[in-house]
């Protein structure tokens, strides 16, 4: 028992000390935590009141044995107000570090006592920290600010600040357009315990209310830093915590200079270095900063150092830039470069250049020594405006030397130096002849210029002096060159150095030899009225040309040629052409502006060598189109083809001539061919070369330019509009006649594939009138005469007049239809036209390339046929008679109006006579009365071709069989043609129609109307309908008609019989269709219907009817066909000329006994039931 109570005892008593173990450390962890809990806010209410613009985050704390107070996670984030909670929740902490150890007392009982913890040192271990600036202009250092209202406890030391392993990030957000962000990092720095200090950040001692230096509270620090555009960063300074300012001492070692360090630095700053935005280099400077955090655009600055192993990418230096090196100092009052050197290839820079203050209208002073640089287009750009127009000016090319000064006082450029070149070549502007191997010098006196060159290769010399205008000296700019040279090749070169206007006249001469020239250029740039004058004297050293005014080649040629201003002018200039001789002269005034003039032209077209086709009429039809019109844009026949090659005629180029210009030529023994009508004038030649003829002739050509004329007050008054011109043109005065001594002449017209023989005629062009008076030509056996003319503006606007025109027996053969334009050829020859055709009118050619409608053609006159033929459907044949025609032919349609006057015609065996009424023929229709008289008086005016017939349209009138014929015809064209015609006959007579019923007894008079649609390829599409009415006619005397009525009566026939008749038929393809055959007798009538082809085919049914049926009796008449009907049916088939006609007597009884026949006893075969069935 005693050793179970013993283990009892021992049992208890270590669950006793088991418990009292527990309670232990739950006591001591609860404590620890509600010590740490403490400590913590202690912490942050410690921080919180010296940073009041910031909010104080710490994640954790602990307090450290003989260490002090560690923290984690500790962020110093800014107190920055924003209405936009997104905004303010972007920008990153000012301060943030993973670990903080706080060097204080770690005791409790001796932080229990002290009231504020008592910190020597706050070590801050891999942090970071932010400095940017805010979009709106704010800094983020705002938020180290220290509580200046904190009182101060002497005995207790002041707190320094250490960094370690930190980075710092200088970001600036107020540029949107790069994201400019600094980052030094391995930062270590060093802020030491807060003292007193006499200046401020910007080294300034500001007295106190008593006159003794105020003291300023500061905080020293250094330390070292690294980026990636420097191998080492050192610096120093001072915090001026309470009046947010800072001063910092940086010596940067290796710093790499370029755009990208521009780029990462903050805008103010980037900005003062604009001017050095295309520097790159290594520098080694000194940097001192005093800022306030709030406003950097104030902070004072300087930087003191050297760059080396610099280039530049600025495009004004040349492109071999290298071993850039210069001292610099730069501060706020701007920056000092004193030996900035620059090796440029083989030469050297050298710049001492001075800037005070910064901007557009700082002021600079730029000493420079160049030595053996080639002058380019970069280092142009570097020179003042009018320095480099001069430089410009002259185009020079070589190596030079240049010492000079440039100035600038913020508004004005001022520049003193000389320029010494050597084997050089200069090309001046106003005289751009270059010169090679020159030598001389340019000195340079503020706005005065001067120069001086010789060549003594090219025997030539050039002097300049001249005066640049500019801001300072606001006179305009003047200069003065002279220009000496011998033998000089009239080449390319020389041409481009005279202006555009002088150099394209001495061009269209085409000179080829050697020239003397002496000439000089002076110039007064006046901003409104620019004043040049210029003095030439050019002589030919036998040389050949071909002036294009009229380019017959010339060789051998002497004189000379004087230019004075815009004044040019030469006389007895010789020359020949094999066994022609040519002796020319000219004078005129060149403008400003040439106008191209090539004997005629003033469409600047040809200016540009380029000389146009003359279009003409011609048709092709578009087969794309179901009703097709005629496309009158077709090219493929021109009559008219003024084609100019170069390789064929050399004044395709247009001459270029002066403003009052004469020019004089005369030429003997000359031989018409194609050497000389290609030298024509170009409107002249254009027509000779078309029409070709061949011989020897006597040549004269005069041509005067328009000449400026002042607009008199009677021609005001008379023309209001001219009351805002003061000067008017005279018409240009061109002359050329060709006398051809030859006769037969043969002319081709290759355009249309034509031509003429026994041609003769004399031609004669002046002013742009053409005339060809009283010519006669032949073609096989067609004879042409009458008389032409013609105006000739410009080979895109002419026309011509046929008049007295007489074309006598013109025939569709192989020659007239290869002539005629393909559209309308095809349409011809669809119709095979045979017969013989005569004109006697007049033609107009119109032609103007300036409008929307280029070409246009009229034409008035009798068109005639003799014996023609026109095959349609229905062929039309022995055609005699005419039309007169009045027409019109252009671009986008054609129409021509008229009045028959076709004598006799034949359809098959039909005889039409004295056919008359309006046609209208456009490219989609002819209309024969109807529409054709509207649409004459709307196109050609009222009464101008035809006399109105009233009210009543005008419609197609002739005699038929002794009656008259009166109606309307269309015919629309197409694939195939359609067409559509109504005719109306009255008062035919019947014995007049013999050709057709085989009968010259018969009398009566006949009435009838047709409408007929179809085609004019085939009878399959004809469709039509109509009536026929005869009276009082001897019907009964046909021979068909007699046999109908023995059929019908016992009794021998006579007068009694059928006296008139109603018909009223259809037309379907070949084949008419009557609807009602009705004869009419005193005794009784025929009542019939049936068909008949176009081969006079007929089946016909008839009955008979007592009485005449043209009167109808009610109740009575209709009981009689009923009765007809059934008693007896009359059948007529074969030729209608002896038909047979059987008869079928009660045809309902046979009906009814037939069908009880077949329903009785159903036959095994049925038989064909023919009878015809009757409803009328």
């Amino acid at each position: 028992m005693a050793r179970i109570i013993r283990k009892s005892r021992w049992t208890f008593l270590r669950w006793t000390i088991f418990l009292f173990i527990s309670v232990g450390v739950l006591a001591l962890c609860f404590l620890t935590h509600e010590l740490d809990t403490i400590i913590h806010k202690r912490v942050l209410e410690n921080f919180q009141k010296r940073f009041v613009a910031a909010n104080i985050y710490v994640s954790s704390t602990h307090l450290a044995r003989e260490k002090g107070i560690e923290l984690s996670q500790f962020v110093l984030m800014a107190d920055y107000e924003s209405d936009d909670p997104s905004e303010r929740s972007s920008f990153p902490p000012v301060l943030k570090a993973e670990h903080v150890l706080l060097d204080c007392p770690s005791r409790i009982e001796e932080l229990a006592l002290a009231k504020d913890i008592p910190i020597k040192t706050v070590i801050f271990d891999t942090g970071t920290i932010h400095t940017y600036r805010r979009p709106d202009g704010s800094w983020s250092l705002e938020a180290l600010k220290t509580n200046s209202s904190l009182p101060t406890d002497p005995s207790i030391p002041p707190t320094a600040i250490l960094f370690r392993n930190t980075t710092i990030v200088l970001h600036d957000m107020m540029d949107s357009e790069h994201e400019r962000k600094l980052i030094l990092r391995n930062v270590e720095m060093t802020i030491e315990g807060v003292r007193n200090v006499t200046r401020n950040a910007k080294g300034e001692e500001v007295p106190d209310e008593t006159g003794a230096p105020r003291l300023f509270s500061a905080a020293p620090f250094h330390g070292t830093a690294e980026s990636e555009f420097t191998r080492s960063i050192k610096f120093s300074g001072y915090f001026y915590a309470k009046e947010g300012e800072i001063f910092v001492d940086v010596d940067l070692n290796g710093l790499n200079y370029s755009e990208d360090f521009r780029s990462s630095i903050p805008l103010e700053i980037a900005e003062r270095f604009r001017e050095l935005k295309d520097i790159r280099g290594q520098i080694d400077a000194k940097a001192k900063v005093a800022a306030d955090l709030q406003d950097f655009n104030s902070a004072l600055f300087s930087l003191e150092g050297k760059m080396t192993d610099g280039r530049s990418t600025d495009p004004r230096f040349p492109k071999l830039v290298s071993s850039l090196t210069t001292d610099f100092n730069i501060t706020n009052e701007g920056f000092h470069f004193p030996n900035l050197n620059v090796r440029l290839g083989s030469g050297l820079l050298n710049l001492n250049v001075i800037q005070r203050g910064y901007g557009t209208n700082a002021s600079k002073k730029i000493s420079s020594k160049i030595r053996k640089i080639e002058l380019s287009e970069g280092l142009l750009a570097s020179l003042p405006n009018w320095l480099q127009k001069l430089m410009r000016d002259l185009n020079p090319d070589g190596i030079f030397d240049m010492d000079a000064e440039f100035l600038f006082d913020g508004r004005y450029w001022t520049t003193n130096g000389k320029v010494t070149c050597s084997n050089i070549s200069i090309n001046y502007a106003h005289f751009p002849y270059r010169l090679e191997k020159m030598n001389g010098e340019i000195l340079l006196n503020g706005s005065q210029i001067s120069c001086q060159f010789y060549s003594k290769p090219q025997q030539t010399q050039i002097r300049g002096n001249f005066t640049v205008s500019s801001k300072q000296n606001p006179k305009p700019s003047t200069g003065n060159i002279q220009i000496q040279g011998q033998k000089i090749p009239v080449d390319e070169r020389l041409l481009n150095a005279l202006s555009d206007e002088k150099a394209e006249f001495i061009r269209s001469l085409e000179i080829s030899g050697n020239i003397n020239v002496n000439a000089e250029f002076q110039y007064v740039m006046n901003q409104k009225i620019p004043q040049n004058t210029f003095s030439a004297s050019v002589e030919l050293l036998k040389i050949s040309c071909r002036s294009r005014a009229f380019p017959y080649p010339l060789r051998e040629v002497e004189g000379r040629i004087q230019i004075q201003d815009q004044k040019i002018y030469a006389q007895n200039i010789r020359g020949s052409n094999g066994n022609a001789k040519v002796n020319l002269s000219f004078s005129g005034k060149i403008p400003s502006r040439l106008s191209p003039v090539a004997g005629l032209e003033t469409n600047s077209e040809i200016a540009r060598h380029n000389i146009r086709k003359l279009p003409a009429p011609s048709a092709s039809i578009n087969r794309k189109n179901s009703n097709p019109a005629i496309d009158l844009h077709e090219r493929d026949k021109n009559p008219l083809n003024l084609q100019a090659e170069n390789s064929q005629m050399p004044n395709s180029k247009a001459s270029i001539l002066p403003d009052e210009f004469e020019f004089k030529l005369t030429g003997t023994n000359v031989t018409l061919d194609s050497e000389l009508y290609v030298n024509l004038p170009p409107k002249a030649a254009e027509i000779f070369r078309y029409v070709q003829p061949h011989g020897t002739v006597n040549v004269q050509y005069e041509y005067r330019s328009p000449k400026k004329e002042k607009i008199s007050s009677s021609l005001t008054q008379a023309n209001p509009s001219l009351s805002n011109h003061k000067n008017t043109f005279s018409p240009a005065q061109t002359f050329l006649s060709v006398d051809s001594t030859s006769s037969g002449i043969r002319i081709s017209l290759p355009g249309m594939n034509y031509w003429l023989d026994d041609f003769r005629g004399v031609f004669q062009y002046q002013n742009g009138q053409i005339q060809l008076r009283k010519f006669s030509a032949a073609h096989n056996s067609t004879r042409f005469s009458g008389s032409v003319s013609g105006n000739v503006r410009s080979v895109n606007q002419w026309n011509f007049r046929f008049d007295q025109l007489t074309i006598d027996n013109l025939r569709f053969d192989q020659d007239l239809m290869a002539a005629i334009p393909e559209a309308a050829r095809v349409v011809i020859a669809a119709r095979r036209p045979e017969g013989s055709l005569y004109f006697n009118g007049s033609l107009d050619f119109h032609y103007d390339n300036h409008t929307e409608k280029p070409f246009s053609l009229d034409w008035d006159g009798e068109l005639g046929i003799v014996s023609g033929t026109l095959n349609f459907s229905l062929p039309l044949t022995a055609i005699n008679g005419g039309i007169r025609l009045t027409g019109h032919l252009d671009q986008n349609s054609f129409f021509c109006g008229g009045e028959l006057g076709i004598d006799s015609l034949f359809q098959q065996n039909i005889q039409f006579t004295q056919i008359t009424g309006p046609i209208w023929i456009d490219n989609r229709q002819i209309i024969i009365g109807g529409d054709a008289d509207r649409f004459i008086n709307e196109n050609f005016g009222k009464n101008r071709i035809r006399q109105s017939t009233g009210n009543a349209a005008p419609s197609l009138n002739a005699k038929f069989i002794g009656g008259d014929l009166y109606g309307t015809f269309a015919l629309q064209f197409g694939y195939p043609s359609t067409f559509q015609s109504r005719i109306v006959l009255t008062n035919g007579f019947l014995e007049n129609c013999s050709t057709l019923t085989g009968n010259d007894q018969l009398k009566g008079k006949m009435f009838g109307s047709v409408t007929l649609t179809g085609t004019d390829s085939s009878l399959h599409s004809l469709k039509g309908k109509g009536e026929f009415h005869l009276i009082d006619a001897d019907i009964y005397r046909l021979s068909v008609m007699m046999s109908l009525l023995k059929i019908l009566s016992l009794k021998e026939v006579n007068d009694t019989g059928f006296s008139s008749s109603d018909m009223k038929f259809r037309i379907e393809g070949n084949h008419i269709y009557f609807d009602q055959i009705d004869f009419y007798g005193d005794a009784f009538s025929l009542i019939g219907k049936g068909e008949m082809d176009f081969r006079s085919q007929v089946k016909l049914v008839f009955y008979s009817v007592m009485g005449r049926n043209d009167k109808k009796i009610p109740i009575i008449s209709p009981l009689l066909h009923a009765t007809g009907r059934q008693m007896l049916l009359i059948t007529m088939k074969g030729p209608v000329q002896n038909p047979q006609i059987t008869q079928q007597p009660l045809p309902g009884l046979n009906m009814a006994i037939q069908q009880m026949e077949e329903e009785l006893t159903p036959p095994s075969i049925l038989p064909q039931n023919s009878r015809p069935g009757l409803n009328h």
